[in-house]
């Protein structure tokens, strides 16, 4: 098996459509919170060239967790967000672009995110319902409850999806 490193061609995979969009969708985000702007735009596109530089570094326990700083970013963007319902759909918006940019990873076959869109057709209907719910259900209390469930699925699946990726993508590895 050959070591994960910052080959052209590797780098290449790395730096792909998904990589764009999640460092657009993340500044988008980050404009929307109480964070000043040049600060929630540095937040978005340090964390996601963190994750891509991890991404491209030969050391055998990073490629594997590239996710985490945007996820952070993302976390800390949230926690400056004022609480609408734009402000939640783009939130919303930006997890789901985090999961297709992990889809993507370049140490398996190219293609990934293509391959990863019908899979996130179960997070994208419970982030629609979810944001739905928020705007077309009478009262206050109906529509964190139905949020809330929706949440919880979705971060059900998240999990499953960690911990058993083979149960959604059975592709060989690139590298073997």
């Amino acid at each position: 098996m050959t070591e994960p490193g910052a080959s052209p061609a590797r780098r290449s995979r790395v730096v792909r459509w998904p990589l764009l969009l999640l460092a657009v969708v993340l500044a988008g985000f980050g404009t929307l919170g109480t964070l000043p702007l040049a600060e929630s735009v540095a937040v978005a596109l340090s964390s996601v060239a963190l994750g891509a530089a991890f991404r491209l570094l030969p050391r055998r326990w990073l490629p594997p967790a590239a996710p985490l700083p945007p996820l952070v970013g993302l976390a800390v963007l949230a926690g400056y967000a004022t609480a609408t319902g734009v402000t939640a759909l783009a939130g919303g918006v930006a997890a789901l672009v985090l999961l297709l940019w992990v889809a993507d990873d370049p140490d398996r076959l190219p293609g990934g995110a293509e391959r990863a869109l019908n899979r996130l057709l179960i997070p994208t209907i419970g982030l629609g319902i979810a944001w739905a719910s928020a705007f077309l259900l009478p009262g206050n209390v109906a529509p964190l409850g139905v949020g809330v469930a929706l949440l919880v699925v979705v971060v059900v699946l998240v999990a499953l999806l960690l911990r058993r990726p083979e149960v959604f993508d059975r592709d060989a590895a690139a590298t073997s």
